[in-house]
């Protein structure tokens, strides 16, 4: 065994206590900083990964609206999206809803292809003139519509940027790309999909 290896072979029972203690909380359930509420939910692509309410944490990422959320569900953390917790992504007003955008308008449902997994989102789009068109909004922020009329599926900028470096380097066609990280769950993203031959 090399030198190296030996290093982490005597730290290894501390390793696994972290890696264990990663998967829960000792915070989890008592009060959160702001007092309304018991910490319930956290973010681990956030390095600060300590529970919060859920308030709380849809205050701290209004400009990270594509990191998952991982809710304590009595047993275990369930990642979801942010949409589950009321997260509504607003476009055109610096993250505020559009005042032409009344209160009785459902916001639209927008998948979208972020490297760290798909993400089901929900988008108000500004209504002002010259706001321009939905996927004109969309491309504003980084996304690029899946499709012109009624789109309803996005992928950022960074994911078709990758792709396009894996597809150069490696030649991976277009079927053949997944996403780099893993989805949750992990298999629901692996299913064989039909491919339709030219």
């Amino acid at each position: 065994m090399s030198s190296l290896l030996a290093q982490f072979g005597s730290e290894f029972s501390k390793l696994a206590d972290y890696l264990v203690a990663s998967e829960g909380s000792a915070t989890m359930s008592t009060p959160c900083p702001c007092g309304k509420a018991p910490r319930s939910v956290r973010c681990k692509e956030c390095t600060a990964q300590d529970p919060v309410c859920k308030d709380c944490f849809l205050k701290s990422h209004e400009s990270m609206p594509f990191h998952f959320a991982e809710v304590w569900n009595g047993t275990f953390f369930d990642r979801t999206s942010q949409a589950t917790l009321g997260r509504v992504i607003n476009l055109g007003h610096g993250g505020h809803k559009c005042p032409k955008v009344f209160p009785a308008m459902q916001p639209l449902l927008l998948d979208v292809v972020q490297l760290n997994g798909l993400h089901a989102c929900k988008v108000h789009y500004c209504k002002c003139e010259g706001a321009g068109k939905n996927w004109e909004q969309l491309m504003q922020i980084n996304l690029f519509p899946g499709t012109i009329s009624k789109t309803a599926t996005a992928y950022s900028f960074e994911t078709l940027k990758h792709f396009d470096l894996l597809s150069s380097v490696s030649k991976t066609p277009a079927l053949e790309y997944e996403l780099p990280t893993a989805t949750w769950p992990p298999w629901s993203y692996r299913r064989k999909r039909p491919r339709r031959e030219l």
